[in-house]
């Protein structure tokens, strides 16, 4: 995963969380005789087309009862984890005011042949400090240990501490099946 430091624009600190959806297919032919004797076998890597990944992107991103849009975020520390069902090993944010910084639905926009973003800006309404350690791509709004399954997960590189009204950080997942 690679995790890419963009801009800091005035109190919006912004982020892009990127990950590409690694393929890896394989096809096997195998020639037998009429009595079921093997006489010949091979197997090769394959190749994912434009198609296909335009075909996970349509699946992943905006196909009808998609699941994959909710963007959570921590402000607590964490080991992503390949076996991890929800976020941040279950370390959602703690700090929850007039919903500021619950986990929300992101808008999707597709950004090419089989590569699409989900982006959501959580906004601090109270004056208070909090430092966002990490994201998951997520399935649900619910929050708290074992609400939502993951699809993705990074612990941010760097952090800055949001701590008046209208600070705000903006994350975005670049996701790619081509």
């Amino acid at each position: 995963m690679i995790v890419i430091p963009l801009s800091l624009i005035g109190t919006a600190y912004v982020y892009t969380i990127s990950q590409k959806i690694h393929y890896t297919g394989y096809v096997t032919a195998v020639w037998r005789h009429a009595n079921g004797e093997i006489y010949a076998a091979t197997a090769t890597h394959n190749l994912l087309t434009s198609l296909g990944g335009e075909t996970i992107e349509q699946d992943l991103g905006v196909a009808a009862g998609n699941t994959w849009l909710v963007i959570q975020i921590t402000n607590a520390t964490f080991t992503p984890a390949t076996g991890s069902t929800y976020c941040c090993g279950g370390s959602d944010i703690t700090f929850v005011s007039n919903n500021d910084l619950k986990p929300a639905a992101g808008v999707y926009a597709s950004t090419g042949n089989g590569a699409w973003t989900v982006t959501h800006t959580f906004t601090l309404t109270v004056a208070v400090t909090v430092t966002i350690y990490g994201a998951a791509l997520t399935t649900t709004t619910a929050h708290g240990s074992g609400a939502a399954n993951n699809m993705a997960e990074a612990l941010l590189p760097s952090t800055a501490p949001l701590s008046q009204v209208g600070d705000n950080v903006m994350i975005q997942w670049a996701l790619s099946a081509a």
